[in-house]
């Protein structure tokens, strides 16, 4: 098995931060957990800390733009849509991976499905607890 240069002790805890709203050079404040509202075309998220995963729901539709900074599945741009959720970490300082992109179209109520998933390697079940309700996420690792 290939090292991914993650490893994981004890709990993973996330805070749900505050809306965000889309930027060019997106800053994101305090927390692990965003709602990202507007339209504007994301092209870098500054830095948080080497190591920091997110969760970015997206409120509106917008571009991910893929570069060096923003490294995408599939090294294309994203079109968001409403609801979609995509779990990134920071792997260099300014340097974000995104390591599971889920679109909300087809998926109903249930992240069961996979035909709207980006997959690669063997799926990491996660499980965040925001306000008492449970959320899973199926996290695929990316490798670029």
């Amino acid at each position: 098995m290939e090292n991914y240069g993650i490893e994981m002790k004890g709990n993973l805890s996330y805070k749900l931060g505050s809306n965000v709203a889309s930027a060019g050079a997106m800053t994101l404040g305090s927390g692990n957990i965003f709602n990202i509202t507007g339209v504007t075309t994301i092209n870098t998220i500054a830095t948080k800390d080497i190591g920091t995963p997110i969760i970015l729901q997206f409120d509106g539709i917008l571009q991910l733009t893929h570069s060096a900074d923003l490294v995408l599945p599939g090294g294309a741009n994203i079109t968001t849509a409403v609801g979609d959720i995509a779990i990134f970490y920071e792997y260099a300082a300014g340097d974000w991976r995104c390591i599971s992109y889920q679109k909300v179209v087809g998926l109903g109520n249930s992240l069961d499905s996979e035909s709207d998933v980006i997959l690669s390697g063997t799926p990491i079940v996660m499980k965040v607890v925001i306000a008492g309700v449970p959320y899973y996420w199926k996290v695929y690792p990316t490798k670029t």
